[in-house]
């Protein structure tokens, strides 16, 4: 009897051991099931979809390859946080970030009329002070827009003589990029005209001595042809001889080249001057279309000037042969060229030649505030007119003007017609007119459509013997343009916006809360009104949490509202940020309404030379 009871209680002490067991086995396991999963909830939270996670008893090992040591630390931090009663094993890889930006200290004076922008980075304030006072002694006139800023380090030992060689080379050339590094100066620029290229490289030269490196790239745009035109005759027997002769480009001198050499004429070699003054548009398909017209007639002459092309042909040409040629010319004639066959008696290569081109001419453009005059008048007079009543209508201004005097019939006529035109089209917004001995070509815009018609009315009036073709547009005027905002008063109102409507994120999460007002949409339009300004996004949070996961999370949340911006179209180089944690509250982290306060986005203003140091790019 007493053997059957220890029997049964043996067997009820293991059957209670197992039992024991099994739920000691079933209480680790979810344990280990709850753990893992609030560690995947606070990955996920933060889009760390690179890490892995594997749990075993209380361990939990973390894997994967991170895009930068700060990705690999935020999922770090963020599961040791979440998992407090288990031990967090990093088995995680990183890639490094690129090396330091170690450029030398530059500084940059880019110059367009009297308006000259001063960026880059200075040694110290006596260094930026001393180039200034140069730019202001060498050329009062100038408006100096200051964006530079200074380093806190030494100066080279040889650092010095390139500022008053900078200076000189900003002050002397009116439109023109200077980059100014130590031992070295780099000028590229467009000076007034062939002669002010040579002073000015003169000067620079002498300025900067054996001390210096300079490197310069002045370039001198090509001298205004007056007339802009081409012209080609072709005698009885086939032979081409040619005339005055123009182009926009090298390009198109090469072009018109060939076309000429297709055609037979050989000796085409000297090219066709480049100059200004051209029309827009097709240039040298305009004249493939007169050549290919000019080949099925017997003679005559192809004369284009401007966009008015004009075939004559002797009063004997066969009527089948003059409506081929209206045919190519209709097929072939580039949109805005107008073409003009016309019988004429017998003449000369050369009479012709002598006479194209010799009567006085006016080209009178004007685009957004500048006003290009050209011409030739037959003396100093008449030039004298025309500018003194272009700059009356126009004003000074934006004006240019490039009359030859001389090599003209004069003509009492043709110079009070070219005063009446410059004081007639003043009405107009834009205008590109013409003006040859027996025409004038008036192309333009107008916003009043009255305005115009009285203007037509008055050419006719004062200059009835004066052929006129007219292209005139008119249209209401463009909406006023919104002004631009200055740095700092971009970042201000900014600010303002975000503090009425404030970018918000999940808890401990670098994801905009989709919920939120969308106050970005109206960001990204206050920042293209802002095109000078670089600005950093500043990420703070509340004091809650450990100091190193704040100053990240802050940081991820700055790069989320830029990326943000970015896609909503804002230039990305305008943009960095900078993660500042809990270091800069503005209210008691002691309450909810001022941690509320304190987890806030923030812009700055950046100087440019700033934007190289710290944050993202």
């Amino acid at each position: 009897m007493l053997l059957l009871r220890l029997s049964i209680f043996t067997a009820l002490a293991a059957l209670i051991a197992w039992g024991c067991l099994l739920l000691g086995q079933r209480g680790a396991a979810t344990i280990e099931t709850l753990l893992q999963a609030r560690a995947e909830q606070a990955v996920a939270a933060l889009d760390l979809d690179w890490a892995t996670l594997e749990i075993d008893g209380l361990r939990l090992y973390i894997d994967g390859h991170a895009p930068d040591p700060f990705a690999q630390e935020l999922a770090r931090i963020t599961v040791a946080e979440a998992v407090a009663l288990a031990r967090v094993i990093d088995r995680t890889s990183a890639d490094l970030p690129p090396p330091p930006n170690r450029a030398p200290l530059a500084v940059s004076l880019l110059r367009s009329g009297q308006r000259l922008t001063l960026t880059g980075q200075f040694h110290g304030e006596a260094m930026r002070a001393r180039l200034i006072g140069y730019l202001e002694t060498l050329n009062p006139a100038l408006a100096i827009h200051d964006l530079s800023g200074t380093a806190a380090m030494q100066p080279p030992a040889d650092w010095g003589p390139e500022i008053p060689v900078a200076a000189a080379a900003a002050a002397l050339v009116p439109r023109a990029r200077v980059e100014m590094v130590a031992g070295r100066v780099s000028v590229r620029g467009v000076p007034r005209d062939a002669a002010a290229r040579t002073a000015i490289e003169a000067r620079l030269l002498a300025r900067a001595g054996a001390s210096v490196a300079l490197d310069l790239d002045l370039v001198v745009p090509p001298d205004p042809i007056v007339p802009f035109a081409f012209a080609l005759w072709k005698d009885d027997g086939g032979a081409l001889r040619l005339g005055p002769c123009a182009a926009r480009s090298a390009g198109e001198a090469a072009e018109i080249a060939a076309l000429l050499r297709r055609e037979g004429l050989l000796d085409a070699t000297p090219a066709c001057p480049v100059g200004l003054g051209g029309p827009t548009g097709d240039w040298v398909g305009a004249i493939g279309a007169g050549l290919e017209a000019l080949a099925v007639l017997p003679g005559g002459r192809l004369s284009l000037e401007y966009r008015d092309l004009r075939l004559s042909v002797p009063e004997g040409a066969a009527p089948e042969a003059l409506a081929l040629a209206r045919a190519r010319l209709d097929e072939a004639l580039p949109p805005g060229y107008e073409a003009n066959i016309t019988r004429t008696a017998e003449e000369s290569a050369s009479t012709g030649a002598e006479r194209l081109g010799l009567g006085q001419w006016l080209r009178l453009l004007r685009r957004e505030g500048e006003t290009l005059v050209l011409g030739r008048v037959s003396h100093a007079e008449a030039a004298l007119a025309v500018e003194t009543l272009a700059a009356a209508a126009f004003g000074r201004e934006g004006l240019r003007a490039s009359l030859q005097i001389g090599k003209a019939t004069a003509s009492a006529d043709w110079l009070d017609a070219a005063l009446t035109t410059i004081e007639t089209v003043a009405v107009l917004e834009s205008v590109d007119a013409v003006l040859t001995p027996d025409r004038l070509l008036l192309r333009g815009r107008a916003f009043d459509a009255g305005a115009v018609d009285a203007m037509l009315a008055r050419l006719g009036e004062r200059l009835p013997n004066l052929r006129v073709q007219t292209a005139i547009e008119t249209a209401p005027p463009p909406p006023e343009r919104r002004p631009e905002i200055m740095p700092a008063d971009c970042a201000e109102r900014l600010n303002a916006l975000l503090g009425a409507r404030a970018v918000t994120f999940a808890p401990g999460s670098a994801v905009i809360d989709p919920e939120a007002p969308d106050a970005l949409p109206e960001a990204a339009t206050l920042l293209r009104r802002c095109p000078s300004a670089t600005l950093e996004i500043g990420g703070h949070t509340d004091a809650q949490g450990r100091a190193e996961f704040n100053q990240r999370l802050s940081r991820a949340r700055a790069e989320a509202v830029r990326a943000a911006l970015v896609a909503l179209g804002v230039e990305a180089g305008q943009l960095r940020t900078k993660g500042y944690g809990e270091t800069v509250p503005i209210a008691d982290n002691a309450t909810p309404e001022g941690r509320a306060k304190n987890r806030r986005i923030e812009f700055r203003a950046l100087a440019i030379e700033q934007t190289a140091q710290g944050g993202s790019p």
